[in-house]
């Protein structure tokens, strides 16, 4: 089995800024609704409408991710007690505004308490919905639910955010300009970036150190902004 530890994992996008919806949850028979499966605790776990009339098959789990992203994987913790309303068989949309969907990815999943990982394509996407077509008894049940981000596409994004930003600038002395020592600093950190963009296995850790130091290099340069007092005669 897959271990369940992703405290690795710097892909993953903070689940603090999500919001969570699904087509039902469980809360009078046990507790485990819907937001379990965002809490970052393995233990606790989203499940499927069992008590009185249980809800049938496909079940679905969605996410508001707060925010776009360019992702390319879903992770899931089964839920880690019993094996009921592990998912067998899945589908993966993804979304930009929350009402059209588009199928990512689907496929079948072994039925353990190892960690279940679904890739696909890099997608631009603000919503994730995970569609549960075969679980255990019928049933859908999820420890935590993750989605990665490729980190190589943010990486290639900043680095053109300070192309065009060293692009737009006037450098020179006068109010407003840039001076040269700031530009040969930025365009210094874009060859190193694009360096680790190109160069052979980087891992995410790199690729996200070498986005962070970017990012760092970009604000630099725009505090470099020359801004002389003027005086003003006084009448």
């Amino acid at each position: 089995e897959a271990s369940i530890d992703q405290s690795d994992d710097i892909s993953l996008i903070p689940q603090s800024g999500m919001k969570v919806t699904a087509s039902s949850e469980e809360t009078s028979g046990e507790w485990a609704p819907v937001s379990n499966a965002i809490d970052g605790d393995n233990e606790t776990f989203w499940h499927s409408k069992w008590s009185g009339k249980p809800a049938v098959l496909p079940h679905s789990i969605t996410l508001d991710l707060g925010d776009t992203y360019n992702i390319n994987k879903v992770t899931v913790v089964p839920r880690q007690g019993q094996d009921n309303g592990v998912i067998t068989k899945y589908e993966i949309y993804t979304s930009m505004d929350g009402e059209n969907y588009t199928k990512v990815a689907e496929g079948d999943w072994v039925a353990n308490k190892g960690l279940k990982v679904a890739r696909f394509e890099t997608t631009e996407a603000k919503y994730v919905k995970l569609i549960a077509l075969e679980g255990k008894n019928g049933f859908a049940t999820i420890g935590e639910l993750n989605v990665g981000k490729d980190i190589k596409v943010d990486l290639s994004n900043a680095i053109k955010e300070a192309s065009d930003t060293l692009e737009n600038a006037e450098i020179g002395n006068e109010n407003g300009q840039y001076p040269q020592s700031a530009k040969d600093a930025l365009e210094e950190a874009i060859k190193l970036a694009q360096a680790v963009l190109e160069g052979e296995g980087a891992k995410d850790k790199q690729l996200n150190e070498a986005i962070v130091e970017l990012n760092k290099s970009i604000d630099i340069f725009n505090n470099s902004i020359i801004e002389k007092p003027v005086y003003k005669k006084h009448l």
